[in-house]
């Protein structure tokens, strides 16, 4: 397993067996539970005061879903209090 911070963010990596697998986590206001079913569909902004003009389409991590799965992988997230997580777990 392999971490590195970067300010307030964090990556780690980790292999078992059969999968490898990515997190991502960041400091973050909660998710709604409607945000957490909606962050992977397409131009779903969890950002609100975001939109074209000022950065964004809201494409970003369907485009990552669709790669990942594309190669037998899955992805989540986990919300925290103050945290948010996302992972990728790929075949090894």
């Amino acid at each position: 397993t392999a971490t590195h911070a970067i300010e307030r963010a964090a990556a780690e990596a980790s292999k078992s067996d059969d999968t490898v697998r990515i997190a991502f986590t960041n400091s973050s206001d909660r998710l709604t539970s409607k945000d957490t079913e909606l962050v992977f569909e397409r131009f779903h902004r969890i950002e609100k005061s975001r939109s074209r003009e000022t950065g964004g389409a809201g494409i970003g991590l369907s485009i990552v879903k669709q790669l990942v799965e594309a190669h037998g992988g899955t992805v989540g997230v986990i919300p925290g209090d103050s945290t948010i997580c996302f992972w990728v777990e790929l075949p090894s």
